[in-house]
């Protein structure tokens, strides 16, 4: 089963700690949130990305993940996550990982993440830059969606001012006159 690992281009391996377990004496599930933020963070960085210390390119945050579980995990083992982009464009990156038991050589969790890039010095959600959508085309040799659109916004600069009357006849063509 760990052959299926060479799919994912970036692998990380997790010790699992007699404190992630629960009363259950199986490793609790908020654990594996921890684990797949763990590998999404190295997943960043083997794309190239200052992930501390960034003023140039956006952030990522996510937007929606979920978890499935499929065979309880306890300590002594060491989980192997695989992960990889499965979807790109200039507006989210969607990351599929795959948690592996070393100990019984067998998956244990599938996960996916469906994140947007997001520019934190302006607090608000921005595109994904061309050099970061190429880098993980090349890091997963997945095809990136284009949308033909990747225009940034100066947001310093002046907006067009419109009266009424210009708005309606752009919007609702040329209106009665009363």
């Amino acid at each position: 089963m760990l052959e299926e690992l060479n799919l994912y281009a970036v692998k990380v391996d997790i010790k699992v700690l007699w404190s992630d377990m629960d009363i259950s004496q199986q490793v609790n599930s908020t654990r594996f949130f921890s684990w797949f933020e763990v590998a999404r963070v190295e997943y960043f960085i083997r794309l190239g990305l200052d992930i501390i210390d960034n003023d140039e390119e956006p952030g990522f945050r996510v937007k929606q993940q979920s978890i499935v579980y499929q065979t309880p995990v306890n300590f002594p083992d060491t989980i192997v996550i695989g992960i990889r982009a499965i979807f790109a464009d200039q507006n989210k990156i969607e990351l599929e990982a795959a948690f592996y038991s070393r100990r019984h050589h067998t998956l244990v969790a599938k996960a996916n993440v469906s994140m947007e890039a997001y520019s934190y010095q302006k607090n608000a959600e921005t595109l994904i830059p061309l050099n970061i959508q190429r880098r993980v085309s090349q890091l997963d040799e997945i095809q990136i969606e284009e949308s033909g659109i990747q225009e940034k916004f100066d947001l310093n600069a002046a907006i067009p001012e419109f009266s009424d009357e210009e708005i309606a006849s752009e919007w609702l063509g040329e209106l009665p006159k009363a």
